[in-house]
């Protein structure tokens, strides 16, 4: 099989209510490179905050809202 044979298709997700915001998001744990959580690179700080406060994953403006929160000038 050479390389053109392959295609990779993007899974689809599951939507999840934030449990930070209460909006609805689609959560694409399972291929976390497709995700649109993986455009949002979170130090070691702000991991350990979600961890500490919320059960599950978290939307991407909340993601984005503690990031600036915890570390306001990067």
């Amino acid at each position: 099989m050479e390389a053109s044979d392959l295609h990779f298709e993007k899974t689809e997700g599951t939507i999840k209510c934030c449990p930070s915001c209460g909006s609805a998001f689609e959560c694409n744990a399972g291929d976390i490179e497709h995700c649109v959580c993986a455009s949002v690179s979170l130090t070691e700080k702000e991991t350990g905050f979600v961890q500490m406060n919320y059960t599950g994953c978290l939307c991407i403006n909340c993601l984005k809202a503690i990031k600036q929160e915890i570390n306001p000038f990067d």
